[in-house]
């Protein structure tokens, strides 16, 4: 009877020190949303170390994963242009992490928000042109984000699941060549009008986002230059010109700004534009790789 006493005993503190351990990985996952609504990027990832060490739940686990990933590519996109390899060592660990993040959680959307946007940065770095076989896993990555219906949203909107899915969307649909030929290779093609109709979604959301209402800018340039659309553009151009007035939250915001003004300067960027890097679409190069 004494040992079955002392057995339940046993139990019992084993159960208090999970729960403590528990709300001590809770607690520092939140105090990581707190270093990232600051910008402290670094810091931040230092504390989801200190969860992940902590032995999570398998559920909050998957949380710092995609956490990490999303102060991964924070960081990477404050890089300058010119720092290639370290802007692609992060989108290849974005990619590492949230593959793990789906196996443990397959319905969060944000391990695939993640997951995408590194495969689509890792393009980026390496031309868009180059990965095209890799676009319908990037749509078809991004449209599970919205099918599962997220609702996390920062604080302050920063990051918001659902807009940021209609975001990288948005610049997904401007960006891949929309010709036949890679519809009939890749099951899926760029969209222009499709590109606009995304990225009105996010500002909807999120109006106070400068990236969101820069990215609409440009697809509405880049839409009228192909469809000689002159309203198109002119409604580009006031949106563009909007952003330069709009309150900066994000270290990104300045450099959104600074490429905003280096677009108004010259439309002709706008279809090819990305923050880290200007892509070649032509039809000239694409036919230029063809074996």
């Amino acid at each position: 009877m004494k040992k079955s006493y002392m057995f339940l005993i046993g139990l019992a503190v084993l159960f208090v020190v999970a729960i403590a351990a528990a709300a001590t990985v809770r607690e520092l996952i939140d105090n990581s949303e707190k270093l990232w609504l600051t910008n402290k990027f670094v810091e931040s990832q230092n504390v989801l170390k200190q969860a992940m060490a902590a032995n999570p739940a398998n559920n909050e686990k998957a949380e710092i994963y995609w956490r990490m990933s999303r102060n991964l590519y924070d960081m990477a996109e404050g890089m300058p242009r010119e720092a290639k390899q370290a802007r692609m060592a992060n989108y290849l660990q974005i990619q590492d992490l949230c593959k793990k993040c789906s196996a443990l959680a397959p319905a969060t959307p944000e391990c695939y928000l993640f997951l995408s946007t590194g495969i689509g940065r890792e393009g980026t770095q390496k031309g868009i042109l180059n990965m095209l076989p890799r676009i319908k896993e990037v749509e078809t990555l991004y449209l599970k984000v919205i099918e599962l219906k997220p609702t996390y949203r920062s604080e302050h909107g920063e990051a918001n699941t659902l807009g940021d899915a209609y975001y990288a969307l948005g610049i997904f649909y401007r960006m891949v060549p929309d010709w036949t030929v890679v519809q009939l290779l890749y099951k899926t093609k760029g969209d222009k009008k499709k590109s606009i109709d995304m990225l009105r979604k996010a500002v909807s959301l999120e109006p106070g986002r400068i990236e969101y209402s820069k990215e609409l800018g440009v697809a509405l340039i880049c839409y009228g230059q192909n469809t000689n659309n002159q309203a198109s553009i002119d409604e580009g151009k006031k949106t563009l010109q909007k952003v330069l007035t709009m309150t900066e939250y994000k270290p990104t915001d300045k450099i959104d700004k600074d490429h905003t003004k280096m677009i108004l300067a010259d439309l002709k960027m706008a279809c090819g534009y990305s923050r880290d890097a200007q892509q070649d679409v032509s039809r000239e190069s694409y036919e230029k790789k063809k074996p």
